[in-house]
């Protein structure tokens, strides 16, 4: 799944609470785009928070 966010960097709470979400929903990964800092953010199941992809 990917998805995209304006305004704000995710958080590092928002992060955890993200992964979390989205192992409970059964994703196979989680890309997200900050379009504030232009940073990527992924998830794979496993993974306990979010992490910037290099």
């Amino acid at each position: 799944m990917t998805m995209s966010v304006s305004k704000e960097p995710v958080c590092g709470y928002c992060r955890g609470d993200i992964a979390v979400m989205a192992d409970k929903a059964g994703l196979k990964s989680l890309t997200i785009y900050e379009e504030a800092t232009g940073s990527v953010l992924y998830w794979q199941p496993g993974m306990k928070s979010l992490k910037v992809r290099d």
